[in-house]
């Protein structure tokens, strides 16, 4: 009778090891799952770069939007233009064909580029990557009287800009961090009017959120490891 219950007990402990070896098991996948490698992922960013043209400061307001290939190659597209604030900014210049009498010119541009984004260097607290992109839009130039806000002179052409730099970015924390980046905008254009160097140096500073980063800790934490020490609280209980 007594070697009866030993062995039901010892059945029962050793079926229970099982369970909660299977549980942790799956426990493990789903995290390595939730973790995992991705080929593909979708990228978005709100792009915010401070730049000048005619030693006046400008920023062009961008989103950009496309995809990660193998955690390493980030391709996609643009749409930038200028803040309103640098648009209304006027650039005072002495108007050739009247003489001494100044005139205020206004600048709108606005344009999509394509752009690629590779990391020479990827590591916990640091990402370095090297941002290049090529597009094509269009600016106004407009010169007005400062007398009698008269409209003097307005033309729309396109512009091409090409543009090249360096990306730093500082994670203290997995899905926070600082980002910073500068580099060069050569922007091709026919305009007919040389006063205004279109083409100069940019750089943008701010915020950078893994949006990913926080999904999977959500997942992790806050889901799968909840519902697996639910469960087995619940097998030892047994």
């Amino acid at each position: 009778m007594l070697a009866m219950v030993f062995n039901a007990f010892s059945q029962q402990t050793i079926d229970k090891a099982k369970a909660i070896d299977s549980l942790t098991k799956k426990f493990r996948a789903d995290s390595a799952h939730i973790y995992r490698f991705q080929k593909l992922r979708p990228y978005f960013s709100i792009d915010q770069r401070n730049s000048f043209i005619k030693d006046r400061p400008v920023n062009l307001l961008g989103l950009q939007a496309g995809v990660i290939l193998y955690e390493k190659h980030t391709m996609g597209f643009g749409i930038y233009k200028m803040g309103l604030e640098s648009r209304n900014l006027p650039l005072k210049v002495k108007n050739k064909s009247t003489g001494p009498k100044v005139v205020n010119q206004y600048l709108n541009i606005s344009y999509a580029t394509f752009f690629y984004q590779y990391p020479i260097l990827d590591s916990r607290y640091f990402e370095i990557d090297i941002p290049v992109e090529i597009g094509f839009g269009n600016a106004t130039f407009t010169s007005k009287d400062t007398l009698n806000s008269k409209v003097l002179y307005t033309k729309t052409f396109p512009v091409f800009p090409l543009g090249a730099g360096l990306q730093v970015s500082f994670m203290p924390l997995p899905w926070i961090g600082i980002q910073g980046m500068a580099g060069y905008r050569y922007m091709s254009e026919n305009s007919g009017h040389g006063t205004i160097n279109y083409s100069g140096w940019y750089y943008s500073i701010g915020a950078n959120f893994d949006f990913r980063q926080i999904i999977r800790d959500y997942k992790f934490y806050f889901i799968k490891r909840k519902k697996y020490r639910k469960q087995l609280k619940e097998l030892l209980a047994a």
